[in-house]
Order: C-alpha cells, then structure tokens, then sequence
C-alpha cells in the first residue's frame, strides 16, 4: 500500500523543492572554492550558509521521490515477455513475410480509464502504457497488444489483444495526428499525438494506438498498405 502511495505521488508531486536544493547546493560550493581561490570572503560566509541549507533542501525533497526511471522498470516488468508466446510459434514464423520485418509499437498513452500524467525533462509519463507487436505474415496481418497500468493491477486497466486478419478483409491503415490535453500538476498542456488507424473493408477500426510522431510510423503504416494491396508479396 505504501509503496501504491508513492508510485500515486509521483504524478502529483512537485520536484521544485529538491531541484532548487539541489542547484542550491552546487552554486554555494562554487561559491566557497571562488572564494578560496580570491580570497573572497564574503563569498565564503555565503557558500558556508547556503551549502547546508541546499544539502537540507535537496534531501528532504528527495527521501521517498518515485524517479521516472522507476516508472519506466515498472513497466518493463509487466511487459518483458508478452510477445514470447507469439514469437516462439513454429507456425507463425513460416507464416512470416520475407519483405517485411516485424514491427513494434510501445508508448505511454495519452488517453485512458483514470490517467494520470506528469511533464518530465525527457518526456511525459503516464499512468497507461500500450506495447503492440505487428507480425506481417504473408496472407495476414495478426498483432498482439498489451495495455498495463502503473498503478492498477486490476484486469480493466490491463489487458491483452491477439487477432489476426487477412489483408484481403483490411481496407488500410493511416497515421493520424491531433492534439490532446495533458494535467501535469497544477498545469494543463496541449500536446501533439500520433495514433496508427487500421480499418477493415467494412469500416470497422480493429486497431487504434499511439505512435511516434515520426517518419518511421509513417513507413509503418505506407507498409502495411502495400501488404494489403499486394504490392509486397510474401
């Protein structure tokens, strides 16, 4: 339950407190070997004093702190072995296109069942995570999603998908950009998007998840579309 708590109080958590610490901290010591080396004193009297109170700061905002870091090895630990099975599978691999290799898709997502979010310095984290595992056969397109929860181990916030279609019942697949709002804090953020679409000649949408926002999704999604047209052969 604890440690619930602090994976919880990670998304809520203000870091100011042991960033200015820790900055604090470094600009006092800079400050005590300036005036060692000038013989500033007055420099000294003041790395003295604020060098403490940093240490101080920089501690107390730090003791129980979730890093992102940490989300990040949680998820991997739900998710380490969750394409093994497919993988392993004698069949499926003689199955398996000669063109195109297997694709994966693995990202925090930014719509979902009780989401929390929180800003960091390399990107946003989220309470939900989506990997998905795309094996292009040579008649059919199968995947295998797996969504996990930060937070919840309860099956609706965790669940895996496995389907399969033959490319002659998909209709093609696109890339789809748009804008959503992000809670970071007290802060409300818009943030780009991208989600790979794949529909079925009936209209049906059998697979929507996030994507990089970058030319390799974008190739994604041109190969899947000439697999379904048959511009690929296997």
């Amino acid at each position: 339950m604890k440690a619930q708590k602090k994976l919880e109080a990670f998304f809520f958590r203000n870091d100011s407190l042991y960033v200015f610490g820790g900055a604090l901290l470094v600009v006092a010591l800079f400050c005590v070997w300036i005036a060692f080396s000038y013989h500033a004193y007055f420099l000294y009297f003041f790395g003295s004093v604020a060098a403490p109170a940093g240490l101080v700061l920089f501690i107390a905002g730090s003791v129980g702190q979730v890093a992102p870091e940490d989300i990040d090895k949680i998820v991997s630990d739900k998710l380490w072995e969750f394409d093994n099975e497919l993988l392993e599978d004698v069949r499926l691999a003689k199955r398996m296109s000669k063109r195109v290799r297997p694709a994966s898709i693995a990202q925090y997502d930014y719509e979902g069942k009780d989401l929390k979010s929180k800003k960091c310095k390399d990107g946003w984290r989220t309470s939900q995570y989506t990997a998905v595992k795309i094996f292009f056969l040579k008649d059919a397109l199968k995947f295998i999603r797996k969504t996990v929860s930060v937070l919840n181990d309860d099956p609706e916030y965790n669940s895996t998908e496995v389907a399969e279609y033959p490319y002659s019942e998909l209709a093609g697949a696109e890339i789809i950009r748009d804008t959503v709002k992000l809670q970071s804090m007290k802060h409300t953020y818009t943030v780009r998007r991208a989600r790979l679409k794949l529909t079925t000649t009936d209209g049906r949408t059998v697979l929507l998840v996030q994507v990089g926002d970058d030319v390799d999704s974008d190739a994604l999604a041109d190969n899947i579309n000439k697999l379904i047209s048959g511009r690929y052969s296997g």
